[in-house]
């Protein structure tokens, strides 16, 4: 994909590719290793927090197999998500703040209470 296609995106799929992508692949390699070390269960079972690391064979593995999974996962999901509803948002978002400010002067100056 050429950048002036990738650009074209939008700012959601910009951010994703650019900065999500590289996120991704580093978890997703990690596992892959403590797949290929561990199995695919064992692997699972310590990046979703179902099995202790404190017993795993290889330690230097799933320690951070296991951080990975309780705090970097779900913040990487919380900052897509996070920034997906921002992008939504301002899209939406049709009135300046020149026209929100004049809008509530006139509500004070009119007295409105609302």
């Amino acid at each position: 994909m050429g950048g002036r296609r990738i650009a074209s995106l939008g700012n959601f799929l910009h951010w994703l590719i650019h900065h999500g992508l590289i996120v991704i692949c580093i978890i997703g390699g990690w596992y892959c290793i403590a797949w290929g070390l561990l199995g695919w269960s064992d692997a699972w079972d310590l990046l979703v927090g179902r099995a202790t690391p404190r017993n795993a064979p290889y330690p230097w593995l799933s320690w951070p197999l296991s951080v990975v999974g309780w705090l970097a996962v779900p913040a990487f999901v919380g900052a897509v998500v996070g920034y997906w509803v921002t992008s939504r948002v301002e899209d939406r978002r049709t009135a300046t703040e020149e026209d929100f400010i004049n809008r509530i002067a006139a509500r004070v100056r009119g007295g409105e209470h609302s």
